[in-house]
């Protein structure tokens, strides 16, 4: 996956729900962002996120004033019938919240009920459907009035489970999940037994369970939970209730975390359609689902297409909670990940820093939300090429994590891997081993050998030990990170995807050749069946065969693919917003010019010296003239800087005639190809 962050819904809520954190300081000025106007024209937007002309049914002002004091009486009785000492009390108090329910229901189904005089609501089919807050009403008489059924021992039951919702939800925000598992196991049984399977209570317990097992990695123990309240809830509640959505979106959450990303889609397009039409733009559950959807699109690798969607969540956070709420800052990081994935690096760093320095000023500089965003500014960091101030960043969450979540939590593991990473990547392999080391041992011991992080640590484990020429060693660890992803993650999941091609990347560093076709071969038709053929990726696996190919001689069947690849990566480059700097940025990830360096030697082994020297050009000039124009601000705001304006015109006159060089050996290139063509 490439870093996006996606949010599944958890209770009654939204994972990202924090009201209750405040700024630290309450003498600082305003937080605002500085960031660039985005007011898109409707025509130009998705269709998902096109304006709607929808009229929902409200409540005249009065009567929404007597729904909210009637409801606040039913949660406080709710609240207090537990601790009553006798069942005479306890009685009394539920015949009073009867009363209460069955008043908001009349209210509700006067104002926003359908009846012979009026059609209040329809649902996506045009058909007239109930509300979805005159659903509410119906459920809670009938549960209030099943409490007031209830034997003393079931009530009993009850009684010694309230409060737990709240308990599981900040053990769960803690990243405690196993612990907050036992209580939910426990809350499930004594709902299923007093309440039934498709209470609403017990369809919370369902589904706050498999959202349990699915932060644990337990993938394939989540999904009967998640599936279960998914089908309850439609069943029960119908489509457009918010709990069903939110299901539907935890369901494409699980879809997303198993690989699955296709099915995922058609669950999060739903969500967000039915929310965007129940409760609107300015709704955080609406709000969720847009960024999921982005979220989403930037795994599938449709990078371009991901960008409204992300645009417009973080600008829907920003207009409802503002500069400074935690869920506008993370949706701000969500960005800098889109605009990193696209190449544009230092676009990407300005939404990076934003949201760093909105956490620290908010939530303090050892929140686990502040902690998270030091963390990615090292991984963007680390993709510019600055290695050692993302050292910097690394070991700042490291050592903080370390302190705060203490040394084995999945966090502290995640930091120590990357710290290891950034050792590895400035050839400090001796330095970089430990850090590997720790981080696996700490995985295995304390999320097991099968959880994704575990297995990705595995695999750097591998590829350290690849890098310091320990070949043999280090196939065991590849081959075990394979084998479990296939067990655990399924054949098509991303990182299975990674496994193969890793495996099959080994295998010809061996010189087994042979033997590390299929496994090329298997990830380049997964990748393109799973992630589509315009992904890096894809084109990551296109280039491997090729290069496998010419490494076996056999450099007939190695050509297409090599021209396949250097066609893509042009196209990729050229998709890619924004300058010049932008584009060689991302023409570097992608490998442009090794790419066409490949392809040039493979059209000199074939004898095709006359079509030889276009590849290499578009490959090499391409960059060149990209890094120059990468280079060109930073060199003429230098030299204005100085006042010498002769120098500017003679670094522009210089630039203007590299270019032009560049240009007429193209058309060069082109004009002889096409003349030893004819001959």
């Amino acid at each position: 996956m490439n870093g996006a962050i996606c949010l599944a819904a958890f209770l009654l809520g939204g994972l990202l729900s924090s009201s209750s954190l405040a700024r630290q300081e309450g003498n600082d000025p305003e937080f605002t962002l500085d960031l660039p106007e985005w007011n898109p024209d409707p025509g130009d937007l998705p269709s998902e996120l096109r304006p709607l002309d929808i009229e929902r049914p409200t409540l005249p002002e009065d009567a929404a004033a007597e729904v909210a004091e009637l409801q606040a009486r039913i949660a406080e009785i709710e609240g207090l019938w537990p601790e009553a000492e006798t069942r005479d009390v306890q009685d009394a108090l539920l015949d009073e919240a009867i009363g209460l329910a069955e008043r908001v229901l009349a209210l509700r189904e006067e104002h926003q009920g359908n009846s012979e005089k009026a059609v209040r609501w329809r649902d996506a089919s045009g058909e007239p459907s109930a509300w979805h807050k005159v659903i509410v009403a119906r459920h809670k008489v009938k549960d209030v009035r099943l409490m007031r059924g209830l034997n003393n021992e079931d009530r009993a039951a009850l009684a010694s489970i309230e409060g737990t919702d709240a308990e599981v939800a900040q053990l769960y925000f803690e990243g405690k999940s196993a612990e907050a598992q036992k209580i939910q196991e426990l809350q499930l049984r004594t709902r299923r037994r007093v309440l039934g399977d498709e209470h609403m209570d017990t369809l919370t317990s369902i589904n706050n369970l498999g959202v349990l097992l699915e932060s644990q990695g337990k993938l394939a123990e989540a999904e009967p939970y998640i599936r279960e309240a998914l089908e309850a809830r439609r069943r029960v509640l119908g489509g457009e209730l918010p709990h069903t959505l939110s299901s539907i979106n935890n369901m494409g959450f699980l879809l997303v975390s198993q690989g699955r990303l296709a099915e995922a889609e058609p669950y999060w397009r739903g969500a967000l359609k039915a929310r965007r039409r129940v409760l609107g733009d300015e709704h955080w559950d609406t709000l969720e689902s847009i960024f999921n959807m982005g979220s989403l699109l930037q795994d599938q690798g449709k990078l371009t297409e991901a960008e409204p969607y992300s645009r417009a969540a973080l600008e829907g956070f920003r207009r409802m909670l503002g500069d400074e709420h935690p869920d506008t800052l993370l949706s701000l990081g969500n960005m800098g990940v889109l605009l990193r994935a696209l190449g544009r690096l230092a676009e990407a760093e300005s939404y990076y820093r934003a949201s760093l320095g909105g956490f620290r000023r908010v939530l303090g500089d050892e929140h686990p939300r502040t902690l998270q965003s030091i963390n990615n500014m090292a991984v963007l960091l680390r993709s510019q090429g600055k290695l050692a101030e993302a050292e910097s960043y690394s070991r700042e969450a490291m050592e903080a994590r370390r302190r705060v979540l203490g040394a084995e939590h999945p966090r502290t593991l995640e930091s120590i891997s990357n710290t290891g990473g950034l050792l590895l990547a400035q050839g400090k392999q001796s330095e970089a081993e430990p850090y590997y080391r720790a981080a696996l041992r700490g995985c295995r011991r304390v999320l097991g050998d099968e959880h994704p992080d575990t297995l990705r640590s595995i695999n750097n484990m591998a590829v350290l030990l690849r890098s310091q020429g320990h070949l043999a060693e280090a196939e065991p660890y590849f081959r075990e990170a394979l084998e479990t992803n296939r067990r655990v993650l399924g054949d098509e999941h991303p990182y299975t995807l990674g496994s193969i091609s890793n495996m099959g990347a080994l295998l010809e560093s061996q010189g087994r050749l042979a033997e590390a076709e299929p496994y090329y071969r298997e990830a380049l038709e997964a990748r393109r069946r799973v992630l589509g053929g315009e992904h890096p990726r894809t084109l990551g696996s296109i280039n491997g065969m090729g290069g496998l190919l010419q490494s076996q001689g056999r450099l007939s069947e190695a050509e297409p693919y090599y021209r396949e690849a250097l066609a893509m990566a042009e196209r990729l480059r050229e998709d890619i917003a924004g300058d010049a700097s932008a584009r060689a940025q991302f023409a570097g990830q992608l490998g442009l010019p090794g790419i066409a360096t490949g392809y040039t030697r493979t059209l000199v082994g074939l004898g095709r010296d006359d079509e030889a020297l276009s590849p290499l050009e578009r490959g090499r000039s391409r960059a060149v003239l990209d890094l120059l124009s990468q280079d060109e601000g930073a060199l003429i705001g230098s030299l204005r800087a100085t006042g010498d304006a002769e120098g500017v015109s003679r670094y522009e006159s210089a630039l203007k005639a590299e270019r032009s060089a560049l240009v007429a050996l193209r058309d060069a290139e082109a004009r002889l190809a096409a003349h030893a063509r004819s001959n």
